[in-house]
């Protein structure tokens, strides 16, 4: 999806990973990947990451 990220498309929801300093353990990454014939939509929350999951 564009947007002000790197490479042009959305950025990164998680900054820090595993072994830096402002990383929780609280943060959970999820990798999801658009099929094709689907618009891209942009996940502002968990539930709607979870609820795009489901479908």
């Amino acid at each position: 999806m564009k947007g002000n990220g790197t490479l042009g498309f959305q950025p990164t929801v998680g900054n820090a990973q595993p072994g830096d300093a402002n990383y929780s353990p609280l943060w959970k990454i999820n990798i999801v990947e658009w099929k094709n014939g689907v618009a891209p939509t942009q996940l502002k929350s968990e539930k709607e990451v979870l609820d795009a999951k489901a479908r």
